[in-house]
């Protein structure tokens, strides 16, 4: 029990990625001249219009994992992060979903965070735009997939305050980007005492989602939480105390009867964590009384006794 546990690379907002095989070799040449002619198009020497349509037509293309990788070998990391240090709000949005897509690549992450990606996405939070918002949280989420460079960047580019301020959002996709990003740069003990430092209010926002979200944004919320009690003890009691206080143990116990087997599986995980704190062990199973199918019940006490 209390194994923290990265959110999975999120794919692009509102879309479906498409297949991700290579093309088919008859479009091979096709699609290598129609990527390098988009990357060509991303460049500052043409208008603002045709940026964002290149930017747009990159993204779409680049859904298929075999085009996406020519992108990114095309050179249309740096003039997409360019894109976004240019001061024009109407680039912003396309930049960002173009390399959310281009961020599912690992070379693709690897040169986001080598070329300075993290700071001018962070700064992209405080747009008012809303698909600005999830694109660019959906971007910070794929940059930290499996990736702790990535999340350091994103720690050292003042991402996670901006991120918080995101959990106060009734945007459920943004809710789960941001969510997202801040369990996964929770995986490693230096981003879970960042993350959980309780001046930044993560661990109470993420409690109230845990209350009242959505299906997948209470699943992002518990997978955080479980990923922030877990560890050492000066840094899990920590958010244990915050969790307890925010009344998070019985939201959590309420999540082992619902249908999501992944939310109920965070929200075992950190209910485990938290019954190491001889303090908590009395209110979860106090909160099991209470409305919860009994054999849940049961497989959530074996693992807390076991733990």
């Amino acid at each position: 029990m209390g194994k923290e546990s990265g959110q999975s690379a999120r794919q692009g907002t509102a879309r479906s990625t498409g297949e991700d095989g290579e093309d088919d070799s008859t479009d091979l040449a096709a699609s290598q001249a129609s990527v390098r002619a988009l990357v060509d198009r991303l460049a500052p020497g043409w208008q603002p219009a045709q940026n964002v349509a290149a930017a747009h037509e990159l993204a779409e293309l680049a859904r298929a994992q075999g085009a996406r990788r020519r992108a990114v070998k095309a050179g249309a990391v740096p003039p997409l992060v360019a894109m976004l240090a240019r001061h024009n709000d109407s680039l912003l949005e396309p930049a960002c979903a173009c390399l959310s897509v281009l961020a599912q690549d690992d070379e693709g992450r690897r040169l986001m965070i080598s070329t300075g990606a993290a700071r001018p996405l962070v700064l992209a939070l405080r747009s008012t735009r809303s698909a600005v918002l999830r694109e660019a949280s959906g971007a910070l989420w794929n940059m930290t997939h499996k990736n702790d460079a990535g999340a350091q960047a994103i720690v050292t580019a003042r991402g996670i305050p901006a991120l918080v301020e995101q959990l106060s959002s009734a945007d459920e996709h943004l809710l789960i980007n941001a969510l997202s990003t801040l369990a996964n740069i929770a995986t490693t003990p230096s981003g879970r005492a960042s993350v959980g430092a309780p001046n930044l209010g993560a661990v109470p926002a993420a409690t109230r989602v845990v209350h009242s979200g959505g299906a997948a944004s209470r699943r992002a919320a518990a997978r955080l939480l479980a990923n922030l009690t877990h560890g050492p003890k000066s840094v899990s009691n920590t958010a244990a105390a915050q969790i307890n206080k925010a009344g998070g143990v019985g939201a959590l116990v309420q999540m082992l009867g619902s249908g999501d087997e992944s939310g109920r599986d965070a929200a075992v995980e950190c209910l485990g964590n938290l019954s190491k704190d001889t303090k908590l062990k009395g209110a979860i199973v106090q909160a099991f009384g209470k409305s919860v199918c009994l054999s849940v019940c049961l497989s959530v006490c074996l693992s807390v006794c076991l733990s």
